[in-house]
């Protein structure tokens, strides 16, 4: 049987790891022996539970240390802000991960979000697989895409060309150090074959490859089932982090005294207490989303890519209430369907407004069905199953 190493480097939520138990937890049915590096081990016990797998800290460097850049308007941008700002920061990461993967000694290294553990692996004879969303794995073009929703190929901006070139000149200044091969534009350190998109095309963030491999999104492991309360109206549920402008919403939401469920990433007791009445419940556990799916009229969200895209694969209209760049792409996606609506400044008024557009007009809810229809026409195996026959399969040709 062989090791199998999961890596995730960058990103801030579960969806880096949590995705992949029950893949791993067949892996590990089949004896093969799962490793898996995580940037934020506070995370570990949470998602793996009893699963025998061993757990590792990802080499990262604190965002305190690093030269930071604003706007982060690119993928370029984000590795600068994670210890790309010099090559220093650089060989330290690389040096860090090639020496995690010569302790473990995999036969097999499954990226997500990973771009120096590529690196580090980048002239090594192991077998790769590159897994993530559409934001992960950009095309391999140069530049890389900007973060917008009207990005086309066939248009290069200047400033992203030039970023970039300075950035490619720091990654192949310490590769040249290390030894290892140097890259032609930035996008080919994510050269793995094969590379696979957990998403659909609707989806992807740089809009849909012709020749994407696309697997589907891997669904949340369990969860409660939700118990509404006892209120007439539409049922509402919302899974939300903090921002400013969350207790004017909040009190919209109790005002109307719909059945609304919340489960808040991290919200403030002050919160939770001020806000809760007998039609707004807040949850301190995630539910099942797909029991979520069959209930609720109407999500609200932050537009993280995975809750985001299986409640629209459900059929669930959404507003969205992006925080970040790749949340705004993912909350302009379902947009552009039909299926929702974006507020990505969080104003009262417009999130108040938006809502209840989305509330009592049918269309939207219409355009989700219509999206889950067709992705139900075309889903075959599940994603799960197999990125298990996948990933045997490359450790049948390469062991």
């Amino acid at each position: 049987m062989a090791k199998i190493l999961f890596t995730w480097e960058l990103g801030q939520g579960v969806g880096h790891c949590a995705p992949y138990v029950r893949l791993i937890a067949g892996l590990q049915e089949a004896g093969h022996e799962v490793s898996f590096a995580l940037r934020y081990l506070d995370k570990a016990n949470a998602v793996f539970g009893p699963l025998r797998t061993r757990i590792y800290q990802a080499p990262y460097i604190p965002p305190q240390h690093v030269a930071t850049i604003t706007p982060v308007n690119s993928f370029a941008r984000i590795l600068h802000n994670n210890g790309y700002d010099s090559v220093a920061h650089l060989l330290s990461l690389v040096d860090a991960w090639g020496n995690l993967i010569d302790l473990i000694e995999p036969d097999l290294v499954v990226f997500d979000y990973s771009p120096t553990a590529m690196l580090a692996a980048r002239d090594q004879q192991i077998a790769r697989l590159a897994i993530g969303t559409g934001f992960h794995l950009p095309p391999r073009c140069q530049p890389m895409p900007g973060f917008h929703d009207k990005w086309r190929p066939e248009l290069v901006d200047p400033q992203l060309l030039t970023f970039e070139n300075t950035l490619l000149q720091t990654i192949n200044t310490a590769l040249a150090q290390r030894g290892i091969s140097q890259l032609d534009c930035v996008a080919a350190l994510f050269d793995a074959t094969p590379t696979v998109l957990r998403t659909v095309p609707e989806m992807d963030h740089y809009g849909a490859r012709p020749d994407g491999n696309y697997v589907g999104v891997f669904t949340a492991m369990g969860g409660a089932q939700p118990i509404w309360p006892e209120t007439s109206g539409p049922r509402i549920f919302a899974y939300l982090k903090m921002f400013p402008t969350l207790p004017e919403l909040l009190g919209h939401l109790r005002e109307r005294d719909c059945p609304t469920l919340i489960y808040g990433d991290n919200l403030p007791a002050e919160i939770t207490q001020k806000f809760a009445s007998p039609s707004l419940n807040f949850l301190s556990a995630p539910l099942d989303l797909s029991a979520v799916a069959d209930t609720a009229g109407l999500a609200i969200g932050n537009g993280t890519h995975g809750t985001t895209t299986e409640l629209l694969l459900a059929g669930v209209p959404q507003l969205m209430l992006p925080l970040y760049g790749e949340q705004e792409i993912v909350a302009n996606n379902v947009q552009r369907l039909g299926a929702g609506l974006s507020a990505p400044r969080r104003l009262p008024k417009p999130m108040v407004t938006k809502l209840q557009e989305l509330l009592s007009n049918p269309s939207y809810r219409a355009a989700a069905r219509s999206v889950a229809e067709v992705h139900r026409a075309r889903a075959g195996e599940s994603p799960s199953s197999a990125m298990r026959t996948f990933i045997n399969n490359v450790l049948a040709a390469k062991i």
